[in-house]
């Protein structure tokens, strides 16, 4: 219960962040972002004891950045079946460019990783 709150809250305030395209820095300039998320759709992936891909998916930004940006991920959700206590799962942003990224998706000691949504946010440095 307390995992799903701490989720909950941190989704609430990544999405909050996501309500504008600019943030202002301390010289007055505004350095661009995007917000966007991913819907790992349902379906049977079973991992092993240790960490395995489950899905790869390439993330294409709806406007190019000037350069290369930061990628935060976060896990809104997620169905994973176990097998035992101590299922794991990660996300990774990999080959970042300015026109998007690849989302990796990691699960390992699950019977099946069925469900995900993954948001992300990308910002200039």
């Amino acid at each position: 219960m307390r995992v799903q709150l701490s989720l909950a809250v941190a989704a609430l305030l990544f999405l909050s962040a996501c309500q504008t395209s600019r943030e202002t820095t301390r010289d007055g300039g505004a350095r661009p972002f995007l917000a966007g998320s991913y819907v790992l759709p349902h379906g049977e992936r079973y991992t092993t004891n240790e960490w395995q891909l489950v899905k790869r998916d390439y993330i294409r930004f709806e406007r190019e950045f000037r350069r290369v940006p930061e990628v935060v991920l976060a896990v809104r959700s997620a169905e994973i079946y176990t097998r035992k206590v101590g299922t794991f799962y990660q996300v990774k942003a990999a080959e970042v460019t300015t026109q998007g990224f690849e989302l990796q998706i990691f699960g390992a000691y699950a019977e099946s990783f069925s469900f995900c949504v993954v948001d992300w946010l990308a910002f200039e440095p």
